[in-house]
């Protein structure tokens, strides 16, 4: 995904919305929630971890990855990265161990302990 920010596109307003616009708008909004699903699933630990807020919720409510919040997402995929011992993630890790969220910053340091010395 080049930009989490507009996983479907950026909106652009009609001048007008007749019969078969307002048809094809409504199909478009339909497909949303899958299209979100497909967004979501293309990230990998590092930018799952990397998510602000905002991102998160954008992209993540009604997928799977809701039911673990914000922080919790965010503490799991410190996790993996610290179980792949990711070294690329180094960066992001570092962010993370100064959250003020205690689940985060301890599992972000847990995973900066197993990556090996930069």
């Amino acid at each position: 995904m080049s930009d989490p920010r507009y996983p479907i596109g950026p909106f652009e307003a009609p001048a007008t919305i007749d019969e078969g616009l307002r048809r094809d708008l409504i199909a478009q909004i339909e497909l949303a929630p899958s299209q979100l699903r497909r967004a979501v699933a293309g990230l990998d630990a590092r930018e799952l971890a990397a998510l602000s807020p905002a991102d998160y919720q954008r992209l993540v409510p009604g997928t799977a990855l809701a039911r673990a919040g914000y922080d919790g997402l965010r503490r799991n995929a410190a996790y993996a990265l610290g179980a792949a011992r990711d070294r690329r993630a180094r960066e992001v890790l570092e962010r993370l161990a100064e959250d003020p969220s205690s689940v985060v910053s301890d599992a972000a340091r847990w995973a900066l302990a197993r990556l090996s010395p930069s």
